[in-house]
């Protein structure tokens, strides 16, 4: 019984929407293009930075620990990035 009546509130919407506006929750449409941007953006001066590190560290000729976890960030952010961008191109398909 418990379970039946939290599977109803779930299945119902948490506020009437304002008056005027009818929700469509299969397909909100909206565009993430200034969000791409941003991330995009973010990403090269990320890229430029670290490469500007290592060129500092190679100058210097002294790499630390740092260096080596600043590229690894860097890899796991713009992968996760790509990934997360054609996973969503994908389910709008």
């Amino acid at each position: 019984m418990v379970n039946a009546t939290y599977e109803a509130l779930l299945l119902e919407a948490a506020l009437d929407p304002p008056p005027g506006v009818v929700p469509d929750f299969a397909n909100p449409g909206g565009s993430h293009h200034v969000g791409y941007g941003i991330v995009i953006a973010t990403s090269i001066i990320a890229t430029i930075a670290v490469a500007a590190r290592l060129v500092s560290s190679t100058i210097a000729r002294k790499f630390v620990v740092e260096d080596f976890l600043m590229i690894a960030a860097l890899v796991c952010n713009n992968t996760r990035n790509i990934v997360t961008r054609r996973s969503r191109e994908e389910t709008r398909s």
